[in-house]
Parts: C-alpha cells; sequence; structure tokens
C-alpha cells in the first residue's frame, strides 16, 4: 500500500499541494473554518437541547442545516486536497479514521437536534440530556482529533520510505 501512497505523492497534483507556499496553508484556513462552522451549528444546537437560550424556537434551529452541509462539503473538498498533499500521513494514522467516524456521528447527532420535536425526547428527560452533551463531545473530539493529526503520525511521506519507479 505504501508504494501506491508513494505513487500519488510524487504526481504533479500532491507535489503543488505540498510545495507551493500558499496552496498547504489556504487549503487548511478553508478546512478550518468549516470544521469550525460545523462544530459551531452543532454545539449552539446541542446546548438549546440542554436549555440555554430558551428565547430561541428549536423549530429555528433547522435552519442551520443548510449552513451544515455546506461546511460539510468545503471541510470534505478541502480535506480531500489535505489528503492528497500527504496521503500517507493521513492514510496510515487511526486516528484520521476516528476523526472520521466521530464526524459522521457528530454530523448525525447534530441532525437529530435539528430535527422536528416529535423526534427527539423531550427536553429535560435524560436521554436527550445525554445525546446533546454526547454530541457536543463528539465535537470536540472531532476538533482534537484534526489538530492531533499533525503531531501523531508515523509516516510523513510514504515516497521516502520506497523505491517507486
Amino acid at each position: 500500500m505504501l508504494e501506491l501512497y508513494a505513487s500519488f505523492e510524487l504526481t504533479a497534483f500532491s507535489t503543488a499541494i505540498r510545495e507551493l507556499w500558499w496552496v498547504f496553508p489556504t487549503i487548511l484556513v478553508f478546512h478550518s473554518l468549516s470544521m469550525g462552522l460545523m462544530a459551531g451549528i452543532g454545539v449552539v444546537c446541542a446546548l438549546r437541547a440542554l436549555g440555554f437560550a430558551r428565547q430561541i424556537p428549536p423549530p429555528m434551529l433547522r435552519k442551520f442545516q443548510p449552513l451544515l452541509w455546506f461546511g460539510l462539503g468545503v471541510a470534505a473538498t478541502s480535506g480531500l486536497l489535505l489528503l492528497a498533499g500527504y496521503p500517507a500521513k493521513a492514510l496510515t494514522n487511526p486516528l484520521f479514521f476516528i476523526k472520521l467516524l466521530m464526524l459522521a456521528a457528530a454530523i448525525g447527532l447534530t441532525l437529530r437536534l435539528t430535527a422536528p420535536a416529535q423526534r427527539l425526547p423531550a427536553r429535560g428527560k435524560s436521554p436527550a440530556r445525554l445525546l446533546a452533551l454526547f454530541t457536543i463531545a463528539l465535537w470536540f473530539g472531532v476538533i482534537a482529533s484534526g489538530r492531533f493529526l499533525a503531531y501523531t503520525h508515523s509516516i510523513l511521506l510514504a515516497s521516502w520510505l520506497v523505491g517507486v519507479p
């Protein structure tokens, strides 16, 4: 598998993402902002489910769903570009896959929290509180694991390890 990663790393596209001084940081800014947008929406929806900002009617939170989907689109696009720059760095790190699983769960729970009231347990009941707390924990986990990805890799570039013809 490292040979495949190394072959891709040596393409002009992957090399440009890594080596043009402005490309990687620009992609990273878009990725960070989109993740912040999604996490912000998720945490706000969870806090509302916990009883904060009671003056905001729960149906109003559904208006954030298009922003959540927009954030996901930007995060997925920028994430794929970041992955193209350093495929071995991410794809050999278990934390990368943990981040993706937490992201999927966090988005799913955020959508559940913004669903019509009849699909969510009544406010104040223990299952709704646990759902909201778990949603917040997942969003913090997504952010933390994304940050730790920069420091927990065992392979930066596969092309340094294998001979690619």
